[in-house]
């Protein structure tokens, strides 16, 4: 009897999906901060949690959207290339070291700051929102 009561035990909590790993995806959105619209078919370096870096390309309306199901620590940080990183005054790869939790993203959302211009949009759960603008010949030039 005490088998059968155990057997029903496990059964029921391996069909409650609420236990299950359930999957978790972001997106991350790249605005140019002057002028609102989207920075498509860009590439974006992305560090996931303690992984190495990888590429994604942003498509026609400046979104990558990610897999964070797994990722440890819970932590992303995101770099556009070839583009002006609103997040700083300088043109620099400081943003690389900025890291947003992936919480914080998914609960809440999260809107990086913009030094670009006064193009604001609000926090949506579940999405990063950057800000960027295209380099000026003269910014390209001191690369």
């Amino acid at each position: 009897m005490k088998s059968l009561t155990l057997l029903i035990l496990l059964l029921l909590v391996a069909a409650n999906p609420s236990d299950a790993q359930q999957s978790a995806k972001i997106t991350v959105r790249l605005i140019n901060g002057t002028n609102g619209k989207p920075i498509k078919d860009k590439k974006v370096n992305i560090w996931l949690g303690g992984a190495g870096i990888s590429w994604s390309d942003t498509d026609s309306k400046g979104r990558i959207t990610l897999d964070v199901t797994s990722v440890q620590p819970p932590e992303i940080a995101v770099l556009p290339n070839f583009v002006f990183d609103c997040r700083s005054e300088k043109d620099s790869a400081s943003g690389r070291l900025v890291k947003y939790s992936l919480g914080e993203i998914i609960s809440k959302g999260v809107v990086g700051i913009n030094q670009c211009g006064a193009v604001a949009v609000s926090p949506t759960p579940s999405v990063l929102v950057l800000f960027a603008r295209p380099r000026t010949s003269q910014e390209k030039r001191e690369l």
